[in-house]
């Protein structure tokens, strides 16, 4: 799971880059990435896990409810496990080209082969 969550993390905040986001809304995105398997991780309500860490509402809505466009990446980020058939309706909706998809993800994918190496 934490590969998996390391992999969407990385994949949203390389998005979030791609399309000329600031290292702000990069860093949340990562971050909504890397929340976002809690619930599996821990086996408790995701509302529950992060009530206590009193997140900003983009990024509780976002893992909430896939709200705004943290939630909208978080939403590309799932379809992607699914196969690549599955995010073009998602992809139309926010712009975001073939190549700059591709792109990201063989970097995210890349980053978290070296992460997991590492360990």
């Amino acid at each position: 799971l934490m590969i998996a969550a390391a992999l969407r993390a990385s994949l949203m905040e390389g998005l979030c880059k791609a399309t000329g986001d600031d290292r702000t809304t990069q860093d949340e995105a990562f971050m909504v990435g890397m929340f976002s398997l809690l619930e599996a991780l821990f086996g408790q309500a995701l509302a529950t896990i992060i009530a206590p860490l009193q997140l900003a509402e983009e990024i509780s809505g976002a893992l909430l409810r896939h709200e705004g466009k943290l939630g909208t990446l978080l939403t590309l980020a799932e379809e992607a496990e699914q196969g690549p058939s599955v995010v073009g309706p998602t992809l139309k909706q926010t712009g975001i080209g073939n190549e700059i998809w591709c792109r990201t993800q063989i970097e995210a994918l890349r980053w978290t082969l070296q992460v997991g190496r590492d360990k």
